[in-house]
């Protein structure tokens, strides 16, 4: 003590040495040929931060490991600082050998205080095609009548003037214009058109106004690809392009995503790449990083399985960009892990009493308390039939490509209840309700052609 006092009085500065952390987070597996990316959290716990040069040691043959946020915004060889997230990025080959490999992640600071991590690296050999069963003879779907009549009964309360304002509980969100297009074409009434196109003028004015730099929830393509295909009117492709170049369709720090809590957004940034794609544009550059970042969503909640919860509804939002991705490219990694996340959704996320999914409030797992109302603060779950309509499309799909019976017979439990139970009086969930679940009308019937 009498050292530090005489140290202070003489204007000299007792420095703490230089002591941290550091840790991983993120998916893990990879299949031969593709790549993924995960994640380094520095924490400085004493002393002053420094830069640090990073190195990985495990890595199998074929294997390469980069630090991508090194060479686009730092110094190509060493850290800004400690403190703070890293993305690692891990690229395969076709040749490199499946199995499971322990990596050791190790930082040096500028002083030279070293300190590793661990992280497992898993390569899954190539998946084989899922098996197709003998389809069932097709039954009737249990409320589909009444799923119709609600859609044209609530489609006219919502398709009002009153309803084109960013309030996210209008018809806009969850991406009204595509809504009212598949309303018209359903019930082959062009009168929905007008619907249709009062929400594409009004949102893709927002866009627009906000050059495309809107929230990544926010993000609805499929709407302005569809008015641009029925009229031709270029600002819908501008504006559509315009979500192109911002936001989480184009990020440039891959740190901010890596992270399944943004799974929403990413999802959305495929739909996106995917819809400028189908209106000629050629194929953005960052497309490939938006693919394997949403596998390493489904890794952290399926394989994995280090997400702190799995949201079904996200995993809906997920499942049908996936889809839409599989469609274009017919990526063989697609099926067995669609097959995968319905299965596992059933067995953790399934009530059978309310004969919903869980909605997981406030980062509540499956083992929390159920909350005691919707505005409950604490970790909680709460039933949800209002998603029931987004989430079965991805039962019917399924069962499209394996042709078993269980995912149908599971299909229509979740739909007969979401008809009879969900909440239709507010925009946002009309639209959630009708965004996609008239694929789960087409997909449980066997087979559809060109869907396997």
């Amino acid at each position: 003590m009498k050292r530090l006092i005489l140290l202070l009085a003489l204007g000299i500065s007792y420095a703490q040495a230089l002591d941290y952390s550091i840790q991983t987070s993120g998916p893990q597996h990879v299949t031969p040929g593709h790549y993924f990316f995960f994640q380094v959290t520095g924490t400085v716990t004493s002393g002053t931060d420094e830069n640090a040069t990073p190195v990985i040691a495990g890595l199998p043959a074929g294997a390469a490991a980069s630090f991508p946020n090194m060479l686009k915004f730092c110094c190509g060889k060493f850290l800004w600082t400690i403190t703070g997230q890293t993305p690692v990025k891990i690229e395969t080959t076709t040749g490199t050998p499946a199995g499971t490999y322990p990596l050791t992640i190790t930082y040096t600071s500028k002083s030279g205080v070293t300190r590793s991590a661990k992280h497992v690296l898993t390569v899954d050999p190539a998946p084989a095609a899922l098996p197709l069963a003998a389809f069932p003879p097709d039954v009737p779907l249990a409320g589909v009548g009444q799923w119709k009549g609600n859609m044209v009964a609530y489609g006219k309360t919502h398709c009002v003037p009153t309803e084109l304002a960013t309030y996210e509980g209008f018809v806009w969100y969850y991406d009204g214009t595509r809504i009212y297009y598949q309303i018209a074409d359903y019930t082959k009434d062009p009168k929905w058109t007008e619907c249709a196109s009062a929400l594409d003028a009004f949102y893709r004015n927002y866009v627009l106004t906000n050059k495309g730099n809107i929230q990544g929830w926010r993000v609805f393509p499929h709407g302005l690809s569809m008015n641009f295909s029925r009229t031709g009117n270029a600002a819908d492709k501008t504006a559509l392009l315009a979500l192109l170049s911002n936001g989480h369709a184009n990020f440039s720090n891959v740190a901010l995503v890596i992270d399944w809590m943004l799974s929403r957004e990413i999802s959305y940034g495929l739909e996106t790449h995917l819809a400028a794609e189908s209106l000629g544009n050629p194929r953005n550059s960052n497309f490939q990083n938006v693919v394997e970042i949403l596998f390493g969503h489904f890794d952290q909640w399926f394989l994995t399985q280090n997400a702190l919860y799995t949201q079904p509804f996200m995993v809906a939002l997920a499942s049908e960009a996936m889809i839409d991705y599989f469609d274009a490219t017919g990526d063989v990694r697609v099926p067995p892990l669609l097959k995968l996340a319905a299965d596992q959704l059933w067995a953790v996320s399934w009530d059978a009493a309310s004969q919903s999914f869980w909605y997981y409030n406030n980062n509540g797992t499956p083992a929390s308390p159920v909350c005691s109302s919707q505005s409950d603060t604490k970790p909680c779950k709460m039933t949800s039939p209002d998603l029931n309509l987004l989430i079965v499309p991805l039962y019917g799909w399924v069962y499209q490509h394996t042709g078993l019976k269980i995912y149908r017979d599971r299909g229509d439990r979740i739909f007969k209840a979401g008809v009879s139970q969900a909440y239709l009086e507010g925009g946002k969930q009309f639209a959630q309700n009708y965004r996609w679940s008239g694929k789960y009308v087409e997909w449980r019937k066997a087979p559809v052609a060109g869907n396997r």
